[in-house]
């Protein structure tokens, strides 16, 4: 659709109207506009000259000694990154003790220090005020190197890659960081409350990602400051830590959750390998503003439709589960701290049932096979309905409910 001029209130209100007609017939799955947009932003074209500028967060001191920034497309109105390119160094300083010493076995020493040539940096913190403030921003071409390092930056957190260590679990390194800035967006989060992610080629340690998340990081909830090594060779957690200070959306909050789950009521059935379940889960809000939610799904349950109280069904974001599969909910109004609501969920798939031989089948996501609360840990009440075919018994703590059918307990 062309629009070249509008003259009047009427065909301000009829194109409007248009627009809404026009974002009805979106795929409620990655089909949110801020989040496509997101998905997909390039470099803009805007740069500037930095010299000797510092971004100081929390354990890191990042230095851009000299070289261009070249800034992100806007969305939602905001700037939500940038990637320089030129000479640059970051110094990690944890203050815990213990990841002193789990530094110094990595480094040798208590604190870390590398340099860079390229930094990807995504954020809705402060961050795009802090580096303009005393550069001119102006318009250029994109710089091919620039677009690369962003370009690689997100095959690299899509990609599944793993390690395990004794008495350590093994952790993937792939997130859908989208997801996760379109929280802050959609609720339009304060610049301090915000977050910050860097990612930058480090010559001495190789590729490493520094990020503070006030909502807390995926893999050590709930510390919200992680620096991980990406590299085939040093892929791993290296260090881990709280805020020193808490963001002021948080004052009064001891967890970092969004929402309170209450009572969870399943209906799971297990065939083979194939797990399929309906729940609704009821759930109170604990922050004003929040229009998208986050929730722990197994990646290879795959969702089919989202519902909330009033029978409105709703967008979600699930991309491919070899990719970066993190499950989002899109409300249609923001929440409000106190008050209830409830969401309904259908979903599928197979591998989280597994066949162990003999005809026995084990659940291997524990804690992820229903969309549990991220940012926990939360208590709720669960009623569940388990359904098993025929000649199989079902194990699991609990007591069988009277009345319940054989083959299949409560």
């Amino acid at each position: 659709m062309t629009l070249s001029r509008l003259t009047s209130p009427v065909a301000l209100i009829v194109f409007f109207q248009m627009l809404v007609s026009a974002n009805s017939s979106l795929p409620l799955l990655n089909g949110d506009p801020g989040y496509i947009a997101l998905r997909t932003v390039r470099l803009s074209g805007a740069q500037a000259f930095a010299e000797n500028v510092v971004l100081n967060r929390e354990i890191a001191t990042i230095t851009l000694k000299k070289g261009t920034l070249h800034f992100l497309a806007p969305v939602e109105g905001r700037v939500t990154g940038a990637v320089f390119v030129g000479e640059g160094e970051v110094q990690i300083e944890p203050t815990a003790p213990s990841e002193k010493a789990n530094l110094a076995k990595l480094t040798k020493s208590a604190t870390l220090t590398d340099t860079f040539d390229r930094l990807v940096l995504r954020f809705t913190d402060g961050a795009y005020t802090e580096l303009t403030k005393d550069s001119t921003v102006r318009e250029g071409p994109v710089d091919a190197r620039a677009q690369s390092a962003l370009d690689d930056f997100r095959k690299l957190l899509r990609r599944a890659r793993a390690y395990s260590e004794p008495n350590m679990a093994v952790v993937f390194v792939r997130l859908n960081f989208d997801g996760r800035l379109l929280m802050d967006l959609k609720r339009n989060v304060e610049e301090k409350d915000g977050l910050f992610l860097a990612y930058f080629n480090g010559k001495q340690y190789g590729d490493m990602l520094f990020s503070v998340d006030p909502l807390g990081q995926p893999y050590t909830r709930p510390e919200q400051v992680v620096l991980v090594n990406l590299s085939e060779k040093n892929l791993g957690i290296w260090v881990s830590e709280h805020l020193k200070a808490t963001p002021s959306s948080m004052s009064g909050k001891k967890d970092s959750r969004l929402i309170d789950a209450e009572t969870y009521v399943i209906e799971a059935t297990a065939k083979g390998s194939t797990l399929s379940a309906k729940v609704t889960l009821d759930f109170k809000g604990l922050v004003d503003g929040v229009s998208v939610l986050s929730f722990d799904l197994y990646p290879t349950l795959r969702v089919g439709k989202v519902t909330d109280q009033a029978g409105r069904e709703l967008s979600f974001i699930q991309e491919d589960k070899d990719e970066d599969p993190d499950f989002f909910v899109l409300l249609e109004e923001p929440i409000k701290a106190g008050q209830g609501y409830q969401l309904n969920f259908e979903y599928e798939g197979k591998d989280a049932v597994h066949d162990s031989g003999g005809g026995n089948y084990t659940l291997i996501p524990r804690s992820s096979w229903y969309p549990n609360n991220p940012f926990g840990p939360d208590r709720a009440i669960f009623e569940m309905t388990f359904k098993v075919p025929k000649g199989l018994t079902m194990v699991a703590t609990g007591e069988l409910q009277e009345g319940a059918e054989k083959g299949i307990g409560r």
